[in-house]
């Protein structure tokens, strides 16, 4: 099993919600689960976490094990003096901040269900360019017409943004956007990013 999977339950919400305690007793309600971190440091920011009475605000990290905080170097980083709560699937030693404050642990090896955690490591071992193609058929019609309709309106989305951007980068010349969309329509990504110089009326005589 690898982190990415404790990070999918987590950011889909795929595990047993209810009645969660940390190891140590702490009664927890998740008011926001944060935003994913794909980048260096924890791995979601800005969550909220109510422990018993006292509500955090801070960084979730994650882990297979506890003790891979302290394998990771995670107790010499200042990035990580912020985690309000340590998610991990097995809970086998106490974590504590530089500052000796023990940080809240909430286990979840026992509330991934095992059909989430059987798919994930089926789709692992997948050779298929797509490797979820063969559980399509799986999804009834109106959810794969409803996600087909919203890939459009995201490609559209994208597609206005970048014109636009071409649009407010040339001073709104028509001309050059219309050149570097038909340029990156032929598949000429590198005559794409060319600057365009309007010619003078002048040289357009």
């Amino acid at each position: 099993m690898k982190e990415e999977l404790l990070h999918y339950v987590w950011r889909m919400q795929r595990f047993d919600c209810n009645h969660l305690f940390t190891t140590q007793g702490q009664k927890v309600n998740i008011l926001r689960f944060g935003d994913y971190n794909r980048h260096a440091g924890p791995d979601f920011t800005d969550a909220r976490i109510q422990l018993d009475d006292t509500l955090w605000a801070g960084n979730v990290e994650m882990h297979l094990k506890a003790s891979d905080w302290i394998s990771h170097g995670h107790q010499n980083d200042t990035a990580y003096q912020n985690v309000i709560l340590h998610v991990v699937l097995e809970d086998d030693r106490p974590i504590q901040h530089p500052s000796g404050e023990h940080i809240p642990c909430l286990e979840l090896k026992s509330r991934i269900p095992n059909k989430v955690a059987k798919t994930y490591q089926r789709l692992l071992r997948n050779e298929h360019w797509i490797p979820c193609q063969q559980l399509l058929h799986q999804a009834p019609d109106i959810t794969r017409q409803l996600w087909l309709d919203r890939l459009s309106i995201e490609r559209l989305e994208r597609r206005c943004a970048w014109i636009k951007a071409i649009l407010v980068h040339k001073k709104y010349d028509w001309e050059a956007c219309l050149y570097q969309s038909l340029a990156r329509s032929f598949g000429m990504k590198v005559n794409s990013c060319l600057l365009y110089t309007s010619p003078s009326p002048r040289d357009r005589g």
